[in-house]
């Protein structure tokens, strides 16, 4: 996704440290490759099953989505 930031906000603890981003954005476009459209449906179809998905996990751990 191709995304413009429209607003940024910091999150602190009670000792006024910031533990947490949020970040809100406008998706402008969304980029595709042209092998996970399906080519027999004129709104644009993606196939799910051309993803090689990933997941995020918690914390710096991603993992394998196969269902």
């Amino acid at each position: 996704m191709e995304c413009r930031l429209t607003h940024h906000q910091t999150i602190e603890n009670d000792a006024g440290e910031t533990t947490q981003h949020v970040f809100i954005a406008r998706v402008l476009k969304f980029h595709i490759k042209e092998h996970v459209i399906d080519p027999d449906d004129p709104d644009i179809k993606i196939l799910p099953e051309k993803f090689k998905v990933v997941a995020r996990l918690g914390g710096w751990s991603y993992g394998r989505v196969t269902r």
